[in-house]
């Protein structure tokens, strides 16, 4: 759920909440200046130093031949608390970077070469806010960002029932829908288009849907798998018949089994939807290497190399150098546009330590 700044800040009297916002709006924009001059100025605050560490860890984007030509970040605070030294902030930061290729690099979107990327992430930190020594106002002197939700390897609950039938109008089909414009260029031998795969996932994590899901199919807090689901379904991937006793049938894969039990585990949980997609879909093979993933294709992160898949997503693009390759991806909880895998992978070592991969190639014919 996403509270609004002023719901966040009502229990706070007027000058504090001044004083939470224009600290919080300082440490965002220092955050975007940062992305375009990382490094080229000193630091001389503890707040600078938080931000030229976190520009650092977060993006990958010049190790792959990109340079950050303008970069926003649009922060909505979620929760305060005052604590003995200032005020512990909870906020939702939305990063947007423009990026364009260096020479000798190439990039691939939607099956289309291009020479700028345009991403955006949204990532929920935890901020702590204290007035550093001789300072009037509050500087952020610390921020953690919580870790990517999990897809419940372990679920124990299902989404809330989808609609009773096939979605007669996914929203906003003319953005992403291959056949619309009677296209059937990118279609494999079983009826499945990547081009609408990857037009569903990128119009679905933009800005204006960042913060929603199609109304069409189930939701929950933790959509990535749900999300992928429903990506390949618009692509044109059938669902299979199901009922309540099957939601944990790794061979059926639907949002709505017959019965009252809603969606299938392969729906919505990564390691079921992973074992459905590679043995009963016909449209994905095993892959060993992440970094190489194509268009279509499918990613799939184990926290903690348990063996049991966590968190899904979309491959878009790719980034491509003489010295280095990585796919661009698009997902759900928390919301990714266009973004660099390779980010994705620093933030899940950062965050879990160990952590492994899944690959499913998409395939072309």
């Amino acid at each position: 759920m996403f509270i609004t700044p002023g719901m966040a800040l009502a229990s706070t009297s007027s000058s504090s909440a001044a004083e939470v916002t224009a600290a919080v709006n300082k440490y965002a924009n220092g955050l975007a200046a940062n992305y375009t001059t990382h490094g080229s100025q000193p630091a001389n605050s503890l707040e600078q130093e938080l931000v030229e560490q976190t520009t650092g860890e977060i993006s990958t984007a010049k190790q792959h031949g990109l340079n950050v030509t303008h970069a926003t970040v649009t922060p909505q605070v979620v929760a305060v608390a005052k604590n003995t030294t200032g005020y512990s902030v909870t906020a939702d930061l939305t990063t947007s970077l423009n990026m364009t290729a260096k020479s000798g690099t190439t990039i691939t979107l939607l099956g289309r070469k291009t020479d700028h990327l345009d991403s955006s992430a949204t990532d929920r930190h935890d901020l702590q806010l204290t007035r550093e020594t001789g300072a009037n106002n509050y500087s952020v002197t610390a921020d953690s960002i919580q870790q990517e939700q999990n897809s419940d390897a372990d679920q124990t609950k299902q989404l809330s029932a989808g609609a009773n039938s096939a979605p007669s109008a996914l929203s906003d089909r003319s953005k992403w829908d291959s056949s619309a414009t009677q296209s059937t260029f990118g279609t494999n031998s079983v009826g499945v288009n990547y081009i609408t795969e990857m037009k569903y996932a990128d119009t679905w994590t933009d800005n204006a849907h960042q913060n929603k899901m199609n109304p069409d199919f189930p939701d929950d807090d933790d959509n990535c798998t749900n999300f992928v689901s429903q990506s390949l379904y618009a692509a044109g991937l059938k669902t299979t018949y199901g009922n309540s006793f099957q939601t944990k049938d790794t061979s059926v894969w639907t949002w709505n089994l017959a019965g009252i039990a809603g969606q299938t585990w392969t729906w919505d949980n990564a390691n079921y939807n992973y074992t459905y997609m590679k043995d009963h879909s016909k449209t994905f093979t095993h892959g060993n290497n992440p970094d190489i993933a194509w268009e279509g294709s499918l990613l799939y992160g184990d926290w903690g190399r348990d063996g049991k898949y966590n968190h899904a997503m979309v491959v878009v693009g790719d980034v491509i150098t003489k010295n280095s390759t990585t796919p661009v991806i698009d997902q759900k909880s928390p919301n990714r546009h266009d973004y660099l895998f390779s980010d994705s992978k620093a933030n899940a070592v950062k965050e879990y330590k160990k952590v492994s991969w899944g690959v499913l190639q998409y395939k072309y014919n």
